[in-house]
């Protein structure tokens, strides 16, 4: 069977291609708008299962993150019967749907439809880029981290507010290779923080952590980390625990924002406060 692809010339493989994405966009869709209905007439007891996610996870082997990705992209879409018939018939794709609906209002329909209808995703991400999202909560500062048990290898990931976030590069910036520090706007669709944390806990692979990503490097987690913002990066940790300004415990506990087997370090400053 692989032979019917291995076979193709370029031009038929560059044409199927993009009939496939096509046709994987339409089903995509209609999976996507089906389950939200599916959800809408609380079909998952008749099916055995308490909610809808949990009879995709367990009927279709996806992960929990997935699930509600898509149901929470579905009932949207609900709302909008536009968006979602321009999604059935392949006129954009899954990434420009969820980027639209993040800003998309019962006024600004048919403005946005028409705006995606003349440019690329990533034109569109840069001209939403700093745009308030409708109904959106502010900015939460957190830092989460997973341990794998058996390498010890660390992933962590977060989000932080405009002033924290310069805080936190100014703090990259001042070290002795402050020179060779770029820093570079992801392109890419950038996954809701909670539903990244809960897939990163379910998969665990540690993959990336095995491997030392080259330069600028691109990975499944958005833009990687060039081997310089990495070394400035340690270099504000080892400074900071050579200096510190406040004595403060470190201890080993567990989250319940993240899976039982993983620990994560957590910090009580002397003021009582603590962080994790």
């Amino acid at each position: 069977m692989l032979a019917i692809i291995t076979d193709r010339t370029d031009t038929d493989l560059t044409t199927d291609i993009s009939d496939s994405h096509t046709q994987l966009t339409c089903h995509k869709a209609r999976f996507i708008l089906s389950t939200a209905e599916f959800e809408r007439r609380e079909l998952a007891r008749r099916h055995g299962a308490p909610t809808t996610a949990t009879w995709l996870k367990r009927t279709f082997g996806l992960s929990r993150a997935t699930a509600y990705e898509y149901l929470g992209v579905g009932r949207k879409l609900q709302h909008f019967p536009q968006l979602a018939q321009a999604f059935l018939d392949a006129e954009f794709s899954y990434s420009v749907v969820r980027l639209l609906l993040r800003h998309m209002t019962d006024e600004n329909v048919e403005e946005l439809i028409d705006l995606a209808r003349k440019h690329p995703l990533t034109e569109l991400l840069e001209l939403f880029a700093g745009q308030d999202q409708p109904n959106s909560k502010p900015t939460s500062n957190k830092i989460s981290m997973v341990v794998d048990p058996e390498s010890g290898d660390m992933r962590f990931w977060g989000r932080l507010d405009p002033e924290r976030g310069a805080e936190f590069i100014a703090a990259l910036k001042d070290s002795p290779l402050s020179e060779f520090i770029t820093f570079d706007a992801a392109e890419e669709d950038v996954p809701d923080d909670r539903a990244e944390a809960e897939e990163l806990n379910e998969e665990a692979d540690f993959e990336l952590a095995r491997e030392e990503p080259m330069p600028g490097s691109r990975s499944r987690f958005k833009i990687g980390m060039p081997e310089t913002i990495s070394t400035s990066f340690m270099e504000l940790i080892n400074t900071v625990r050579g200096r510190p300004t406040k004595r403060a415990r470190v201890t080993e506990t567990s989250s319940r924002s993240l899976s039982p087997e993983a620990p994560v370090t957590s910090v009580a400053r002397q003021e009582g406060a603590s962080g994790t």
